[in-house]
């Protein structure tokens, strides 16, 4: 997981290790789950995102000791230093 930039907006987002290394190149897309903030400390998947590298930044990797992700119903929960963190990343 990560807190990422696509075009203007900071997301969470989850990548597989291969994709984390393929932002580095500019010669392919980016393929990502974005979480949508629910609530307070609550985000949950929203989509698939498919991004062309040039619109796609990883501003913060996000170790699992901050979250608590349920795969079954799709739902992350973050720690409340990662949500200050993310606040500090969308001001």
């Amino acid at each position: 997981f990560a807190f990422a930039q696509i075009q203007c907006d900071v997301c969470l987002v989850q990548m597989s290790p291969k994709d984390v290394l393929a932002t580095a190149s500019a010669l392919s897309a980016v393929e990502a789950k974005v979480f949508r903030h629910e609530f307070i400390t609550i985000f949950r998947f929203s989509h698939p995102a498919v991004v062309h590298p040039n619109d796609f930044r990883i501003l913060e990797l996000i170790d699992e000791a901050n979250l608590l992700h349920e795969e079954e119903n799709e739902t992350v929960f973050l720690s409340r230093d990662m949500m200050a963190r993310l606040q500090q990343l969308t001001m």
